[in-house]
């Protein structure tokens, strides 16, 4: 999405409230190993890192040169953590999400690959249910890079490109059938106005249902919308299978009358959309997502007006 006031007018703020169930989650903060470089056959199981730096995250291995100088290093560096998930999470699907890291990340599970994450800025998130070993020890590496690379930004810019594994990094268990984690490491759920006027207000809810199941599963997402004193403004249900190892969009459609306008600094109205999946009856998922309505134009005499009102 390029940067525009479409980021806040209609569209859900990147913030992700998860509760503590159904779904559960852990930070991965203290006793990872570090090395700076290259180092052959770091991403399997067995490697010995014993004589690695033991560091904490959120990370950087140029946190020491401030301003960087001589000890600037823009180049490799590896990280790995060993960790155990807890007992009641057997049967739960199991993702590890990265807020950032820069530049490139190549992650390994177990010395198995779950991918390459490309770009500085963006959060990832990757499944690691079919390579985690349940009540035995898990090996995480990473393999992060800094160096320039034409495909991954940032090139260049006023700061310093420090590298390394510089935001949370969290295991997050979820029941079978979940709202997608792995949409670009996005929410899952998509708030789109389709018409705002200061009479209605009328939103697409779109979530996006994996079934990680091996069967075909009936669900049902009901979205309902709060405002910011938590009382119900308005509330839709919608139905639908979802095939085994399928994820795919259900759209909820909601109107609201007389919607509290989103309005800058002056009254930065937001409601609160909880999805929640049902799965066989039972809550499987939910997620609670901000909701700023507005709309705007530009007039050729009057300049950018936001809800009709000029700025």
């Amino acid at each position: 999405m390029h940067w525009s006031l479409r980021l806040f007018c209609g569209f859900a703020v990147a913030t992700i409230a998860l509760g503590a169930e159904p779904r559960a989650q852990m930070r991965l903060d203290s006793d990872w190993g570090f090395h700076r470089g290259e180092t052959e056959g770091a991403f399997v199981s067995e490697f010995d890192d014993t004589a690695w730096e033991t560091v904490t995250i959120p990370h950087t291995w140029n946190n020491e040169a401030n301003p960087p100088a001589a000890h600037y290093h823009r180049a490799l560096g590896w990280y790995r953590k060993q960790f155990m998930t807890p007992s009641k999470w057997k049967g739960r699907r199991v993702f590890m999400r990265f807020e950032a890291a820069i530049l490139v990340a190549r992650v390994f599970l177990n010395g198995k690959e779950l991918g390459e994450h490309k770009g500085g800025f963006a959060a990832f998130c990757y499944e690691l249910t079919p390579y985690l070993k349940s009540g035995a020890n898990n090996v995480l590496a990473v393999r992060e890079d800094n160096s320039r690379r034409e495909d991954a930004t940032p090139l260049s810019g006023d700061f310093t490109i420090y590298g390394g594994l510089y935001r949370p990094v969290t295991l997050i268990a979820t029941a079978p059938v979940n709202i997608s984690l792995t949409d670009h490491a996005s929410p899952g759920v998509f708030l789109q106005q389709s018409e705002v006027t200061p009479d209605r207000a009328r939103i697409a809810a779109v979530t996006k249902v994996s079934n990680g199941t091996g069967a075909p599963r009936k669900i049902a997402i009901a979205v309902t919308v709060f405002d910011e004193r938590g009382s119900k403004v308005v509330s839709q249900r919608q139905a639908d299978e979802v095939a085994p190892g399928d994820t795919r969009p259900i759209t909820a459609y909601l109107q609201i009358d007389r919607p509290h306008l989103w309005n800058g600094l002056s009254d930065p109205y937001l409601y609160t959309a909880r999805v929640e999946l049902r799965d066989g009856g039972r809550v499987a998922d939910t997620i609670d997502q901000p909701l700023g309505l507005c709309f705007f134009r530009f007039d050729p005499a009057l300049g950018f007006l936001l809800n009709r009102r000029a700025q």
